[in-house]
């Protein structure tokens, strides 16, 4: 079977690399021809563009997106993830976390006042500094390819001022000098409109240039419906989708092959990982036999993140059954799905029982009847 798109994608910081210099170059060419500008203002600028293109490279690339365990991972609680570092991490791993993200704002907290003479104080200085980081980590929350950190706005935060008292402290050894001064009375400026807005116009297009580039290899290695319809049946060319089952995210598919009776059956599961957009994750096939024959499968999990699976049962009804009951390892009945000649049923696993008990898989009890509700499981091979 061979499916239409990779379950992966991987974007190097190359693209960013490319566009960002470009577009700022652009950008500033425009600004000087428009208003004029001083030489060393621009060098200045230049070195904020220069380590906001590090902090954009380091927090969002590489940038890799397994489409079948793509989810975005936030935490809000304050604090919590740093206490968690010092608590259980050894002392490097809390120190290169904790620290790396005070630094990495520490330039911002010099280049900034530098620039910028409202900056100047701790207060102006710092919502903006939260208000960069929270971006940032809302970035990493749509793009998923981050961990987005209430944490890490607040220690981005306290780097920022710690920069800022770096910059007093130049500060004022450089009013002592009338030359140091006058330089740096240069690269200030009494801003007329708001500091963040006078980057809007570069980031916005950045990002969107680079959204050109990202989004069509997203899609790319993406299916829609239709897409997993035909991928289900690639191989098959008599082959129908003679069942279908979606449930949260994962769409199920069964396949006939399109031979005589007992043919072969093949069992197609895909998640979804935007909206209308699937990736494959699992395909199952059934042997040619004939009679009554059922599967039966656990969707993938990742428990530490605090998923449940779903079970899957799907195959072929020869026995007249029209209902599929599903048991709990008490007895209480869970719930009832209808079922026809072809079957695929998914549902939620709530029970955890370990028992291997006769006609009982991981706790559930699946009892197949027909019409009058006589029981005809015996009539069911299982695969």
């Amino acid at each position: 079977m061979s499916q239409g798109a990779d379950m992966l994608v991987h974007f190097g910081a190359g693209r960013l690399l490319l566009i960002a210099p470009t577009v700022y170059v652009v950008w500033r060419v425009v600004c000087w021809r428009r208003h004029g500008g001083d030489p060393l203002r621009e060098v200045v600028a230049a070195l904020l563009f220069g380590w906001s293109l590090y902090v954009a490279a380091l927090t969002f690339f590489p940038m890799t997106i397994i489409f079948y365990d793509w989810h975005g991972r936030f935490s809000l609680v304050p604090f919590e993830s740093t206490l968690d570092l010092v608590r259980y991490a050894d002392a490097r791993t809390a120190f290169r976390n904790i620290g790396g993200n005070v630094l990495l704002f520490v330039p911002f907290g010099v280049l900034l006042p530098l620039l910028f003479e409202r900056l100047r104080r701790p207060w102006p200085l710092a919502w903006r500094a939260a208000v960069i980081a929270g971006a940032i980590e809302v970035g990493q929350l749509v793009t998923r390819v981050r961990a987005t950190d209430v944490d890490d706005v607040i220690l981005n935060t306290v780097g920022a001022l710690v920069g800022l008292g770096l910059f007093w402290v130049v500060w004022a050894a450089a009013r002592r000098s009338s030359r140091a001064a006058a330089l740096a009375d240069r690269v200030a400026a009494p801003a007329r409109r708001e500091p963040l807005l006078a980057a809007i116009a570069p980031v916005a297009t950045i990002t969107v240039l680079l959204l050109a580039v990202i989004v069509p290899s997203v899609l790319a290695n993406t299916l829609s419906e239709d897409d997993a319809r035909r991928d289900a049946l690639s191989g098959l060319p008599r082959g129908a989708v003679v069942a279908r089952a979606e449930v949260g995210a994962y769409l199920f598919l069964l396949v006939r092959d399109g031979g005589a009776a007992g043919g072969r059956l093949r069992f197609a599961e895909y998640k979804r990982v935007l909206p209308g957009r699937y990736t494959w994750t699992t395909t199952g096939t059934m042997p040619r036999r004939k009679g009554s024959r059922y599967a039966w499968g656990m969707t993938a999990h990742n428990v530490a993140r605090g998923e449940k699976p779903l079970v899957v049962l799907y195959g072929r009804n020869e026995a007249g059954a029209t209902a599929l009951r599903v048991r709990s390892p008490v007895g209480a009945i869970a719930r009832e799905f209808p079922i026809g000649e072809y079957f695929a049923v998914a549902f939620p696993y709530d029970a955890l029982a370990d028992s291997t008990d006769d006609g009982i898989i991981n706790g559930l009890r699946f009892t197949f009847l027909d019409a009058s509700g006589r029981d005809v499981t015996d009539e069911f091979a299982t695969d």
